[in-house]
């Protein structure tokens, strides 16, 4: 049996932090910039998911903008 996993705001937090954490310069936050990191490609595609599936909306914000968004 699958087990589903239920996400919640502070999980999509909480990959913001350690992203960000991991990955300071701004102008790495796209997914052809980190293809040589795939674990940190991951986790952008992650964050990527998970406002997909908050948000529900698509938008062509940068990482930064939509995290500010979130915060608003």
């Amino acid at each position: 049996m699958t087990e589903t996993k239920t996400y919640k705001g502070l999980d999509l937090l909480e990959k913001i932090f350690e992203f960000t954490a991991m990955t300071p310069d701004a102008n790495q936050w796209n997914v052809s910039s980190l293809k040589s990191n795939p674990p940190r490609q991951i986790r952008l595609r992650q964050i990527q998911s998970l406002i997909n599936a908050f948000f529900r909306q698509e938008t062509k914000a940068s990482l930064i903008d939509k995290t500010i968004a979130l915060f608003q």
